[in-house]
């Protein structure tokens, strides 16, 4: 993430959350500017970052960069930088919903497309406070993070929305199924970056499944998970990777009818297949 303008001024929650990290901030007042006297706080940014043990997401402040080495710049890490998706979607003054937002890389992305209102829930406890310390160094006032399990999600929890970005998150479920027909009842669009089965991925040795569900069955292959303690690993021990072809009858069967794939760049050591989607009802 690259900012351009200066760092926004802290609000007085933030100062509660930093304190739960041990951190004590001090308030200086400052010179008479044309807005009216203003208030920053002496804190170091860097120190902020070093409190975690490790960050995946690389952020930039005031020209600086700060946090790990994923680059949300780039089309392969988010789909929300491939020209072609806004052929198809526009969030500006949209309502968004997003699942796993990791540390908030693609939260700031969607903040500066212009979106109305974001909630973007995340499962793990740490990323959630991250999230939550990169809202305040954003100023992403439009941004609201929930700490909650997105296999949940659901209308009466959640509300509705115009879109929902569902980026890294379907080939960590064990039955994606599952999630599709709740968000079939949140989200009248779906914005979508997801791995999917073939011959060779997610290996050549993967096992075959059928998923069978009330409305369907698809065929797929089975990915084993990582440990619990790996930020990008889900959350059961092994998951259910749908064929392309198989993947899109799950969404239709689901009620999304127009669908549009966008082919993300390929690495050649990747051995996973990718592929962005836009669904609309």
């Amino acid at each position: 993430m690259v900012v351009t303008h200066p760092r926004k001024v802290l609000h007085r929650g933030v100062k509660a959350l930093f304190r739960s990290l041990g951190y004590e901030l001090v308030w200086h007042r400052r010179q008479e500017s044309r807005n009216g006297m203003r208030y920053v706080v002496d804190f170091s940014v860097s120190a902020i970052f070093d409190y975690f043990y490790t960050w995946e997401t690389r952020f930039h402040i005031d020209g600086h960069p700060f946090g790990g080495s994923t680059d949300y710049t780039s089309e392969r890490v988010s789909l929300l930088n491939v020209p072609e998706l806004y052929d198809h979607m526009d969030f500006k003054g949209k309502s968004v919903l997003e699942l796993g937002p990791l540390e908030g890389g693609n939260t700031v992305i969607l903040s500066r497309l212009g979106a109305r209102r974001i909630t973007a829930i995340e499962g793990r406890v740490e990323n959630y406070v991250k999230c939550c310390v990169v809202k305040n160094l954003f100023g992403l006032d439009n941004v609201t993070f929930a700490l909650g399990d997105v296999r949940s999600v659901c209308r009466d929890a959640y509300g509705t929305f115009d879109i929902a970005l569902v980026a890294g998150v379907l080939y960590h479920l064990d039955n994606p199924h599952i999630l599709l027909e709740r968000l079939s009842e949140v989200a009248e669009a779906l914005v979508i970056s997801t791995h999917y089965a073939d011959a060779a991925s997610p290996s050549p040795n993967a096992k075959a499944l059928t998923l069978t569900t009330a409305v369907g069955t698809y065929r797929g292959r089975s990915f084993r998970e990582g440990s619990l303690h790996e930020i990008n690993s889900g959350l059961q021990p092994t998951s259910f990777w749908p064929y392309e072809e198989d993947l899109m009858r799950m969404l239709r069967d689901v009620g999304y009818k127009n669908l549009t794939a966008i082919k993300s760049p390929s690495l050649e050591a990747d051995p996973y297949r990718l592929i962005y989607l836009v669904a609309k009802r």
